[in-house]
């Protein structure tokens, strides 16, 4: 299984789009950086070092465009039969392929977590204190569970398509529908208690982390958030193998 994880991480960092993606990403960085550093008042430097200079946002995109095509494009380009007959089980590649996710994002996240501890003690003095760092550190961390919710849940639908445009857009649109149905959502929690646990909720999970007077309306605790994302994320990866040690290749 070794093995098999170091090859999803070679095939993710040879790939030329996801390099060009880490390039983009990281100018992005730099070019907000360097907008916060000249225009400090304009974007208000406390938020901007608190959202990773809005870096933020784009990683749960990027993820789930990875986790899109690390098995639809076994499938379309026909290698998903050569992987079976190298691998020892269909479980392995599946295992193989959700810690590799699982690894990336928690790369991408320490990696960004760094460069914010290193560019704010370099640039931003005055931001560089411990209440901001820990907000810093606790947006950071939420943002990863959520990604990981959102990665294992493109990843299930990757298992099911042959091509990785359908997953990207279902993933995308639950990603965007949190902001755009928080209101019906929260009014929906109030009404009947269950539908707390819905999976559009725990996207609510890095604002709870920040603003604990959210919990009057998401309905959960910051334990009932990770138990409950944890449960998505094992119940996604445990259908991905049931329908792939059942789909026809």
């Amino acid at each position: 299984m070794v093995h098999g994880i170091g090859l999803e991480l070679y095939k993710l960092r040879s790939r030329k789009d996801v390099r060009l993606i880490l390039l983009v990403i990281s100018v992005f960085y730099l070019v907000m950086v360097g907008v916060t550093a000249i225009k400090p008042a304009y974007f208000g430097t406390k938020f901007m070092v608190e959202n990773s200079f809005s870096t933020l946002q784009f990683i749960p995109l990027i993820v789930m465009v990875f986790a899109a095509d690390m098995m639809s494009s076994e499938f379309q380009q026909g290698t998903i039969k050569n992987l079976i007959i190298a691998a020892k089980s269909r479980l392995q590649i599946i295992a193989s392929k959700a810690v590799a996710l699982i690894i990336v994002i928690g790369l991408m996240y320490l990696g960004i977590f760094f460069l914010d501890t290193i560019v704010s003690g370099a640039l931003f003095h005055e931001a560089f204190q411990s209440i901001i760092m820990k907000d810093t550190f606790l947006w950071i961390l939420g943002s990863a569970f959520e990604t990981l919710l959102l990665g294992s849940f493109v990843f299930f639908l990757s298992v099911i398509s042959k091509t990785p445009a359908i997953p990207v857009a279902i993933g995308v649109l639950v990603y965007l529908m949190v902001g755009l149905i928080d209101g019906a959502n929260f009014s929906l929690i109030a009404k009947l208690s269950l539908l707390k646990w819905n999976i559009v909720n725990m996207l609510n999970f890095k604002a709870q982390l920040i603003s604990h007077s959210l919990q009057t309306q998401t309905g959960l605790s910051i334990t009932n958030f990770v138990v409950g994302i944890v449960v998505y994320v094992a119940l996604f990866l445990v259908a991905s193998y049931l329908v792939f040690k059942n789909k026809s290749v």
